[in-house]
């Protein structure tokens, strides 16, 4: 019985373990859902102004498209058609694993080239690499200019915004530059900006579907809400409560949610906050009902 005693916490707390990462699976496949769900929205549906989305994500999405790999890993340049391949990598470029990323060498902007209408933003990300295109270890700081006038740079670090002015002509292109400096070193990395037509796709680039960030606030009554660029989502209401054991029913109820807030924020008048809250708590209703809680 005392040897039995002694293996209890330790069965105990693998259970507890198993169950945290089946839960983190569980909410990375949510998200991965809710992106799916409004994939295109932009583009189908512009009339809706949608959030600026952060950095996370996104911005590893970014990185990826211009070819750059996190510290310590390669690049996979691939054929430009967006394709892995199940080729293995030379020997030689497999060994990089075992050293860590040498010094600064050259800096990457992504995307490489900036699509913006007049009077739009989009922001850009910046990374130092080294010899071989692997992300460098250490603080790589970014320095941005442009010599255009209709170009301006809003913020600073690795992600600024780029703006251009609304007298911005269609078809103009221009440089942005990114300086990054470590130590002694420095390295600069140019990217091209390209002026359309406010109504071409992408006349919206910098702004998309965020993901949730839960807050636990017990007893408050707010479902979801925008705090400065983070769409925050009260995990401690009762409507995420009921519904958040239930995959698909905490899908619809986020979807629910942001569809809200990008409808306050397009059509936002006196009273429709209360109209769409209204509406939310209904369909958050039926959700119990149909799962029978």
């Amino acid at each position: 019985m005392q040897a039995l005693d002694g293996v209890v916490p330790l069965v105990e707390t693998e259970l507890k373990r198993l169950d945290r990462e089946r839960g983190a699976a569980a909410s990375r496949q949510v998200v991965q859902d809710f992106r799916r769900a409004l994939k295109g929205l932009r583009n189908r549906l512009p009339q809706y102004e949608l959030p600026a989305v952060a950095s996370g994500e996104a911005e590893m999405r970014d990185a990826a498209e211009a070819g750059i790999a996190p510290s310590g890993a390669e690049v996979d340049a691939g054929d430009g058609t967006g394709e892995s391949h199940d080729e293995a990598p030379p020997a030689r470029d497999r060994t990089l694993d075992l050293f860590p990323p040498g010094p600064l060498f050259a800096t990457k902007i992504s995307p490489p080239e900036i699509a913006l209408a007049p009077g739009r933003e989009r922001r850009v990300l910046g990374v130092g690499v080294d010899e071989s295109g692997r992300r460098v270890l250490g603080e790589v700081d970014m320095v941005w200019s442009t010599a255009s006038p209709v170009l301006s740079i809003a913020g600073l670090g690795r992600r600024p915004a780029v703006l251009a002015s609304a007298d911005a002509r269609p078809g103009s292109r221009y440089t942005l530059v990114a300086e990054g400096r470590q130590g002694e070193r420095t390295a600069r990395g140019e990217a091209a900006v390209v002026v359309i037509e406010a109504e071409e796709p992408g006349a919206g680039l910098g702004f998309g579907i965020p993901e949730p960030e839960l807050v636990d606030d017990a007893g408050a009554t707010w479902r979801s809400r925008f705090d400065g660029r983070r769409w925050q989502v009260n995990a401690s209401h009762d409507d995420y409560v009921a519904l958040h054991a239930d995959a698909k029913a905490r899908l619809r109820y986020l979807l629910a949610l942001l569809a809200k807030e990008i409808a306050l924020r397009t059509h936002g008048v006196p009273g429709s906050e209360a109209a769409l809250e209204s509406l939310v708590e209904i369909l958050a209703h039926a959700e119990r009902n149909l799962r029978g809680g």
